[in-house]
């Protein structure tokens, strides 16, 4: 076991940590059949405890590595990120460079060329006016000239194309001219239709007045004929009647649908039907008006901020919560690793071969003083050699299959 460990070279995982906690089983089973369980009773939860600490640690150790393999590679990845962003900038600096160096040779040769054409014209009025004129600046005058007309030429294509784009340009504010004027005309004809609509609103209200109006008249003139009616089928079953009851008869009708009052009493009527409903329209109206200038005054009104609900200090108070209990809280100090699972499967795949009843008496002896040393403070108390030597006889006496 100590040469392998020795070979290896590389890190060691959670994984060779379980692979040396059962080479160190199979080595105190060993032990066990070579020297008794007295020799590894001491012995045993130390290593465990070892083999607990190296198991965390190596957990600890991966996660770290893990870590670290991730920040490597983001640290790789910014700097790749880094170095290409360096190359764009360096590739668009010369780009830029290359830009203007030939934007720089573009303006010089435009100046060299301007420079020779003014030589050139100079030396043509020159020689003009001299008159001794050479055959080869001839030729060179004519290829000045014919490079100057297509200058010229180019100017006027230059030209012409300026002049059509001030004509779409022109064309297109009269089309916007056009289009605003429309939309003025369809703002003006929408106010003109909603004008005549508010009219036609009126009327209708109006109308719907009036036929109010005759309904309720009609009506009236109707209960009118009925107690005329009524008055006429008494009157012929009545007998016939004396002048004087005539003449006062006479007087009722023509009292009958008027109004009689007295001049002197404060209370009696001043305004017709006409005047009394043009007064209620306008209360309306100046009702609306109020209840418009309320809203906009709400509008324009700062809103007031939510106050905090008030404190009740009369709420009821509870006690203090119960302690949760250490299993709860500290889930990790009472979970058996993963060595401590390696060693309690290792001890109970042993077979017994004694026979049935002395068999499960030892078993009993034998899983009792298992969990004490398989349990988190198991081992570190020592027992005395007389005390443990019957439990771990019963143990270590059945071998692994």
């Amino acid at each position: 076991m100590p040469q392998q460990m020795a070979s290896r070279n590389h890190r060691l995982s959670v994984v060779d940590v379980y692979d040396i906690a059962a080479s160190i089983g199979k080595e105190f089973e060993k032990i066990i059949d070579s020297y008794g369980p007295d020799a590894v009773t001491e012995l045993m939860p130390k290593v465990i405890s070892v083999l607990e600490h190296l198991e965390e640690l190596t957990s600890k150790e991966q996660d770290e590595t893990g870590e670290v393999e991730e920040l490597r590679y983001t640290i790789e990845r910014l700097e790749a990120e880094k170095a290409a962003k360096a190359e764009e900038r360096e590739k668009y600096e010369q780009e830029l460079e290359q830009i203007e160096d030939s934007w720089r040779l573009e303006t010089q040769d435009l100046m060299n060329s301007v420079s020779h054409l003014q030589e050139e014209n100079k030396r043509l009025r020159s020689a003009i006016r001299d008159k001794d004129g050479q055959e080869s600046e001839l030729l060179k005058a004519a290829e000045d000239v014919s490079i100057i007309t297509q200058l010229q030429d180019t100017i006027q294509k230059q030209r012409a194309r300026v002049r059509l784009l001030e004509q779409e340009f022109k064309q297109k504010c009269l089309d916007a001219e056009a289009m605003q004027g429309q939309i003025e005309r369809f703002a003006r004809l929408n106010a003109t239709m909603r004008s005549q609509t508010a009219i036609s609103q009126q009327r209708a209200q109006a109308l719907i007045q009036e036929q109010v109006d005759l309904q309720v008249q009609l009506h009236d003139k109707e209960q009118e004929v009925k107690k005329i009616r009524d008055r006429l089928r008494e009157q012929d079953n009545t007998p016939p009647l004396s002048p004087s009851d005539l003449v006062s008869l006479q007087d009722k009708l023509e009292k009958q649908g008027k109004v009689v009052y007295d001049s002197s009493d404060p209370n009696r009527p001043r305004f017709t039907m006409n005047q009394l409903r043009d007064v209620l329209q306008e209360k309306n109206e100046l009702k609306t008006k109020l209840i418009q200038i309320e809203e906009q005054l709400q509008q324009y009104k700062p809103k007031e901020k939510e106050e905090p609900p008030p404190i009740d200090f009369d709420a009821p108070v509870y006690g203090p919560i119960n302690k949760e209990p250490d299993e709860k809280l500290y889930p990790d100090r009472h979970a058996s690793s993963g060595i401590r699972k390696l060693f309690q499967r290792f001890f109970e795949k042993l077979n017994f071969d004694k026979d049935s009843d002395e068999d499960e008496a030892n078993t009993s002896e034998a899983a009792a003083h298992f969990k004490f040393l398989m349990s988190p403070g198991g081992g570190k108390k020592k027992t005395s050699r007389s005390s443990s030597q019957p439990q771990l006889s019963t143990l270590l006496n059945h071998r692994k299959r």
